[in-house]
């Protein structure tokens, strides 16, 4: 008979082996949930890009083109912009004389890319800043907003924040529009997209190359072909020449084949029957621009056969630059762009002008240059009436505006600090198209300054304790005292320069020398509730103290 022998007791060492066991299973487990939350994560990326790549990949699927009702008049949409600080956007529609302006979308959260009409002429979509990636990034975040014609229901279409220059597919159910890549890079990569009108079913229709800039700009009227300019840039040559080369592609919106259309032009435009394309080129090199560190040639119109060549140049303007061609929905009229440089910006107005390239005239226009107008877009429908006679029936008048800045004319006229002088909302056909208020440091404290922008002049105001003329240029030999209205002025920089003390006022002016003097003989209260009152003909004298530079800034 045999005898179990009974179980040894474990020993110390046998314990440490079993916790050993235990810790090292736990770690296994760990690891095994953590390789299948991995994995997990890649199939569902996997699937994400799968799903993106349908999405965002492939040609159109296009219905049948909308068409739109028969209007009373030309409507044609404006981008505006009123210089100042800061300076104020406006999308508006004027009438084909450039009057009857009505203003669709306002804010300094709009830019100057050209707006686009949906096909039956009832919603229009414009490009609109809607923020930056911080606070510290001066990069602008833009995308496609959408509106009513009639100014309502605005709404936002893209939400990538790099969305620019929309265009409608002719069955209205589709935007198309340019779009920077992620990144810091420059220039920026810029490629094609589309995206249904109510912001789904978003696609790629072209790759962003590396040094190529894609800008969409019109579509054929039957929706096969997209129109737009692709910008092959290239650095700066001697003396800041502008060496980027742009060209007319035409993109097949089915089968996404790209071919090149016309070298050496941009800003495509189908006329309304299909048959021929409005372009822009430099290469007749008609003059050019200069803006600081870049120069470039300017552009003139043409119009070319919807499938290339029989290039025929309609305008002749040297060293003014053309851009934006839009064609009337019955194809007799285009609107399009003018640049005049101004210092080292350029000034925009709006011109129309027969498609044979007769009969040009302003449409919308500032005469100095302080309200830019740009990219003109046509609204569907074809006139009951039309433009018979080349000329307006009365001669062009720039377009009522009110003043951008961070100041109005309201609260001037309650500024109680010192007398604010003007000359009205327009003087000599140059309208009032800022005011501001800042404050300016110097030895006596921080003072208030009001300014007022005419384009071809300015008029700042200050308090007479803060600047007198005396400090302006105290070794400057090239001044002239003047007697104007029964003050003294002091006239510097050869005539273009006038400062006056009135009253508690120090009145400067800044415009042409043989304009100078009438803008101050023009000059009246802004605020008369705060300004001495004498006889009309006369300024104020300057205050006990102001002329000898001892009065007292409150």
């Amino acid at each position: 008979m045999s005898v179990a022998t009974p179980p040894r007791p474990p020993q110390p060492d046998d314990l440490e082996a079993i916790i050993r066991e235990a810790r090292r299973r736990q770690r296994l487990r760990r690891l095994r949930i953590a390789l299948a939350a991995v994995v997990l994560v890649a199939l569902a990326v996997v699937v994400f890009l799968v799903i993106s790549s349908r999405d965002q990949r492939g040609g159109l699927s296009l219905g049948e083109p909308v068409s739109a009702p028969a209007r009373a008049g030309y409507e044609i949409a404006l981008a505006r912009t009123v210089t100042g600080n800061p300076p104020r956007r406006e999308v508006l529609t004027v009438d084909a004389e450039g009057r009857r302006a009505r203003i669709l979308a306002a804010g300094g959260a709009l830019i100057g890319a050209r707006a686009a009409w949906s096909p039956d002429g009832e919603r229009l979509a414009f490009t609109a800043v809607t923020g930056r990636p911080h606070e510290d990034d001066s990069r602008e975040l833009t995308d496609i907003v959408l509106v009513d014609s009639d100014g309502r229901n605005r709404r936002r279409v893209t939400r990538t924040g790099r969305a620019f220059a929309p265009v409608w597919s002719p069955d209205g159910r589709a935007i198309i529009f340019g779009e920077r890549e992620p990144g810091r890079r420059f220039p920026p990569r810029v490629g094609l997209w589309a995206i249904g009108a109510g912001g789904s079913d978003r696609r790629r229709l072209t790759e962003a190359e590396a040094l190529h800039l894609d800008v969409p700009s019109s579509v054929s009227p039957d929706g096969s072909k997209l129109a737009f300019t692709r910008l092959d840039w290239r650095a700066p040559g001697p003396g800041g020449r502008d060496r980027r080369s742009p060209r007319v592609l035409l993109l097949d919106l089915r089968t996404l084949d790209v071919e090149t259309l016309e070298e050496q032009a941009a800003d495509p435009a189908y006329s309304p029957d299909g048959r021929q394309i409005a372009f822009v080129s430099d290469r007749d090199r008609n003059g050019e621009l200069s803006y600081g560190d870049v120069a470039q040639y300017a552009n003139e119109l043409y119009v070319m056969d919807a499938g290339g060549g029989n290039a025929r140049r309609l305008t002749r303007t040297r060293n003014l630059t053309e851009w934006a061609p839009s064609w009337s929905p019955d194809g007799r009229l285009m609107a399009f762009q003018r640049g005049e440089q101004t210092g080292n910006a350029e000034a925009g107005l709006v011109l129309l002008i027969r498609s044979d390239g007769s009969c040009a005239r302003r449409l919308a226009f500032d005469p100095g240059h302080s309200v830019w107008y740009e990219a003109p877009a046509f609204r569907p429908g074809r006139p009951a009436g039309g433009i018979r006679s080349c000329r307006p029936s009365r001669p062009a008048q720039p377009l009522p505006v009110d003043p951008a800045g961070n100041f109005t004319v309201e609260r001037a006229r309650r500024f109680g600090a010192f007398g604010l002088y003007w000359v009205g909302r327009r003087f000599e056909g140059f309208g009032l198209s800022s005011i501001s208020q800042r404050r300016s440091t110097g030895p006596r404290g921080r003072q208030p300054v009001v300014d007022l922008d005419y384009g071809r002049f300015a008029i700042q105001l200050w308090h007479a304790c803060s600047r007198m003329p005396a400090d302006v240029h105290p070794t400057a030999r090239a001044k002239r005292s003047v007697r104007i209205r029964g003050v003294r002025g002091v006239l510097f920089e050869g005539g273009h320069h006038l400062e006056i003390v009135t009253g508690r006022t120090t009145v400067v002016i800044f415009g042409p020398r043989a304009q100078i003097t009438r803008v101050a003989g023009a000059l009246r209260p802004l605020n008369p509730a705060f300004t001495p009152r004498v006889r009309a003909e006369n300024l104020p004298p300057p205050a006990p103290g102001a002329a000898a530079g001892r009065l007292a800034c409150p």
